[in-house]
């Protein structure tokens, strides 16, 4: 029996907006708190094959040594399957050019690695028995919701605002998880933050100062 798998994910605003203003929505799926080894791939490898874990990290890593070999060749990569590596370049610094005649190869740089993965590896994902789930943060249990309201009340009692970094360095807690935390505590019934927009820095505040 197949087990169900679950993707988490997360909706946030775009940028864009609709004749009537109101932004458009769009989703992401949610990355799990603990990120697959490199130790757990190699197991499960080893454990699936008839090679040894040795033998698995031996085969990555010279994978690895060819990637690393052969991108600077103008070659694209293919592992069968799976799909192809290559190479995506920039302008080393950014400034913007309109005339082909100014720039020289030293203005050009590597900006990174890409992944393209075949259709047949998409399908394969998609066929399995996967539902979706809407994650809200501050339902998860990651969170203790009452002791972080019960921080941010006494946080406004001496600011009238906070942002995405302020809530990290008063949390100690990752730029990510901070924009979860306050998107969660903004939307839906009742929120007890508001957001105003100034530039591109979006100011949080209670719907209610505390005096």
């Amino acid at each position: 029996m197949e087990l169900r798998k679950i993707l988490k994910y997360n909706l946030y605003k775009s940028p864009f907006k609709n004749k009537e203003g109101k932004n458009y929505l769009q989703v992401r799926s949610m990355t799990d708190k603990e990120t697959m080894s490199y130790e757990k791939i190699v197991d499960y490898i080893s454990r699936n094959t008839t090679l040894t874990p040795t033998d698995v990290g031996a085969v990555l890593s010279s994978l690895r040594d060819a990637i690393v070999t052969f991108l600077p060749f103008n070659r694209r990569i293919h592992l069968e399957k799976l799909g192809y590596f290559y190479l995506k370049l920039k302008f080393r610094e950014k400034k913007g050019f309109t005339d082909d005649c100014e720039i020289k190869n030293s203005d050009i740089t590597i900006d990174n690695v890409e992944f393209l993965p075949e259709a047949s590896l998409i399908n394969d994902i998609k066929s399995q028995n996967i539902s979706f789930e809407n994650y809200n943060i501050l339902q998860s249990g990651d969170v203790d919701k009452q002791d972080l309201v019960e921080r941010l009340n006494e946080y406004f009692k001496n600011n009238n605002t906070i942002t995405v970094k302020d809530f990290q360095l008063e949390f100690n807690t990752t730029r990510y998880m901070a924009t979860l935390i306050l998107k969660d505590l903004s939307e839906g019934e009742n929120p007890m933050l508001k957001t105003k927009t100034m530039g591109r820095l979006t100011l949080y505040t209670p719907q209610t100062h505390n005096n």
